[in-house]
């Protein structure tokens, strides 16, 4: 049977890069975005045809990990170092005159690293402030709130864990997380109407162009704009997050 997979990850971890590398790789057509806020996940990931590929948010749970190996849905999950996360998070809200938020981040909080703090420890608004920004609630939760629940799928072998670090920026790095894709999905590509063989995929990445977002904040580029006040409530806040996803080894960073 023909590939279907979905590319699941954290909030600003490049799945629609992926989402859209993918089908130029692969034979894989375009599915919409599974939303988990909208209707039942399981009803949505039925409609996933062999041969598709679809992307969204999804919090882990051993009911729809059992449901999607049942139904042989492959899946890649994307994670990416949380301070770069939080921070693209917020120039994401910065930028987009459409988010419910924006206006309040915009004017209510005066500085960046005022805005980084509220993104990083998390905040619930009070409801007078919030109804002055037209909002009946404005809030977030911390950084380990944005990630905990999406945790599990790093240690379910049967979904393939792709470090944003090593899809963007570098061309070698991604080669090498393509070829592992590859790799994953060769069962599922062998059993398709397959037209290649794994040597000629994995040949393929290198004709390949990624196109970049428009704004992209670079692996590492949260060193450029934390303070030592935001540092300092990073580590107290998600410090162990960071030495649990492997991207520091201790607290002296």
């Amino acid at each position: 049977m023909p590939v279907k997979l979905l590319v699941i990850g954290v909030p600003e971890s490049g799945l629609e890069e992926m989402y859209s590398l993918m089908p130029q790789l692969l034979p894989l057509s375009k599915g919409t975005w599974v939303n988990q806020w909208e209707g039942d996940v399981q009803d949505e990931l039925l409609k996933l045809k062999p041969g598709e590929i679809r992307t969204g948010y999804l919090y882990h749970s051993e009911t729809v990990k059992r449901f999607m190996d049942a139904q042989r849905i492959r899946r890649i999950f994307m994670v990416r170092d949380p301070r770069d996360m939080i921070l693209s998070m917020l120039f994401s809200i910065l930028r987009d005159p459409k988010h419910p938020h924006q206006t309040y981040f915009r004017q209510h909080l005066k500085s960046m690293n005022e805005r980084l703090l509220r993104m990083i420890t998390g905040f619930m608004e009070s409801r007078a402030v919030s109804k002055q920004f037209g909002e009946v609630q404005i809030g977030y939760g911390d950084i380990n709130e944005h990630y905990n629940r999406y945790l599990r799928w790093m240690d379910d072998p049967g979904t393939l864990t792709v470090r944003y670090e090593k899809a963007a920026d570098d061309p070698k790095l991604l080669h090498e997380e393509l070829a592992r894709i590859v790799d994953y999905l060769w069962p599922d590509l062998q059993d398709g109407e397959r037209t290649l063989t794994k040597e000629q995929y994995i040949q393929r990445i290198g004709q390949l162009k990624p196109e970049k977002p428009k704004h992209i904040l670079p692996p590492g580029g949260w060193k450029k704009a934390y303070t030592p006040e935001t540092i300092a409530a990073f580590k107290k806040v998600a410090g162990e997050l960071l030495i649990y996803l492997g991207y520091e080894q201790d607290f002296d960073w």
